[in-house]
């Protein structure tokens, strides 16, 4: 019996003494140390993108494509800026590393570079400055490098510009907020409507793909499709001709209104008009069939009269208003057609409990 006791004691000891060597080892194994960052960035374009975050990552890839898409990135460490210059990121890994920093101006979570004049999203690459190539950092230890540098826009932006009317009345809507969102949902700017109903992005949108939301508390949100803005150019149908400065329209509707004409809590109401224009002239088309993809909701068209919806309709007879009623939130495309004249597809977004004003010209007149 004493035998085995002494047997089992030593085992006992022997393992002590094994996970005893282990823990020592493991404690002293700079694999697991970490490093920072910490430094400050001067905007050089700070008057575009005002509201957007700066963003600062630490990645693996070089990033000297054409464009980096962010979701593709191998992404070490992040932090935002949402005021002031300056950043920490703690905790970064032994290793070798890129580090970038950006506004994504139009919220398409890509730092998008243009071939012959640089970021047109406001970008900086560390060292890209001294060579063709961003410079390499190494994290080793828990050291602190101090990392400095600029971010710019190399991009041309454009202004866009409008009017908030109410949908019936054509009177101005005054203090309306009109935020403009990109293609993930990043509000990238803001302004408020003047006593006119006037609004104003001044040479603050860059290329890239976007919608309007138009919220003032009397009235229930508004938005617009999507338009593009191209080469410094806005795209958007048959509106090349059209530079006028209340290039854009917004018809606002009250709760009561948007009942009258169909709306449903917890679904989108859509509403505009059939119309073709050129450089001197808007016409508006009647007896248009409207088709919404992919298919939701319910389609009605203005009376003779063009006063009244009649939403048993399928076809207008005489107006060249349409509404489209209880449409289950999410993204479409919108198309009309008539015997005389063929009408561009558009896309746009349908929220609950919000109104998409739209027409085949501006877009976004009722």
């Amino acid at each position: 019996m004493r035998n085995r006791k002494i047997l089992l004691l030593g085992s006992l000891f022997m393992l002590f003494i094994l996970v005893g060597c282990s823990s020592s080892s493991g404690g002293g194994d700079d694999s697991n140390s970490s490093g920072s960052i910490v430094g400050t960035i001067t905007d050089q374009s700070s008057d575009l993108g005002a509201i957007v975050p700066i963003k600062v990552l630490v990645i693996e890839e070089n990033p000297t494509a054409d464009s980096t898409d962010t979701t593709n990135l191998t992404i070490v460490k992040e932090t935002t800026i949402s005021s002031g210059s300056s950043y920490t990121i703690n905790e970064i890994p032994d290793g070798e590393y890129y580090v970038i920093a950006y506004k994504d101006l139009n919220g398409n979570g890509e730092i998008d570079v243009s071939d012959s004049s640089g970021p047109l999203d406001s970008a900086g690459f560390y060292g890209m400055d001294v060579g063709d190539e961003a410079q390499q950092i190494v994290i080793s230890g828990d050291e602190e490098l101090g990392i400095d540098f600029e971010i710019e826009s190399q991009a041309t932006p454009i202004t866009i510009a409008g009017t908030v009317e109410t949908a019936f009345s054509e009177e101005a809507v005054n203090g309306a907020v009109i935020e403009i969102y990109g293609t993930n949902d990043m509000k990238v700017a803001e302004t408020t409507t003047d006593n006119a109903g006037l609004f104003s992005f001044a040479s603050q949108i860059i290329d890239g793909k976007y919608y309007l939301e138009a919220v003032e508390e009397s009235y229930l949100p508004t938005l617009s499709p999507y338009f593009e803005v191209v080469d410094g150019s806005l795209v958007w149908g048959e509106r090349d001709n059209i530079v006028a400065e209340d290039d854009l329209f917004i018809a606002m509707l009250t709760a009561t209104e948007a009942e009258g004409v169909g709306y449903t809590e917890g679904t989108g109401l859509i509403g505009g008009e059939t119309a073709e224009v050129d450089a001197t002239s808007y016409e508006r088309i009647y007896g248009a069939s409207v088709e919404l993809n992919p298919s939701s909701g319910t389609i009605g068209y203005m009376d003779d009269a063009g006063v009244n919806y009649d939403l048993t309709e399928t076809q207008s007879s005489g107006g060249a208003g349409f509404v489209i009623k209880d449409v289950s939130p999410g993204n479409y495309t919108l198309t009309a057609s008539e015997n005389n004249y063929s009408f561009d597809e558009y896309e746009l977004k349908v929220e609950a409990d919000k109104i998409t004003i739209f027409d085949f010209v501006n877009g976004i007149v009722y």
